[in-house]
């Protein structure tokens, strides 16, 4: 959680000044990843199946995914 969570901040902090979410990369995100809300450019993101829960079912739904989130998925996955 706390490598989220710094993370977090610092893709926060990029998107304040106006840049992707990915430390080597510059200006103009333009994109929003499904589930850390981060901002980035179009090769940062995919756009992937992941499953969303949906009252007492887990429903695969499209999602734009940074590889950071992507990376971690099974950590937020509930069981």
């Amino acid at each position: 959680l706390d490598l989220h969570l710094v993370y977090r901040t610092r893709v926060t902090q990029r998107n304040r000044a106006g840049l992707c979410g990915v430390e080597e990369c510059g200006p103009h995100p333009g994109y929003e990843c499904s589930l850390c809300r981060g901002h980035f450019c179009d090769p940062h993101l995919a756009d992937r199946m992941y499953p969303f829960p949906e009252g007492r079912v887990v429903v695969d739904r499209p999602a734009s995914v940074c590889s950071h989130c992507w990376d971690r998925r099974k950590v937020w996955r509930r069981r």
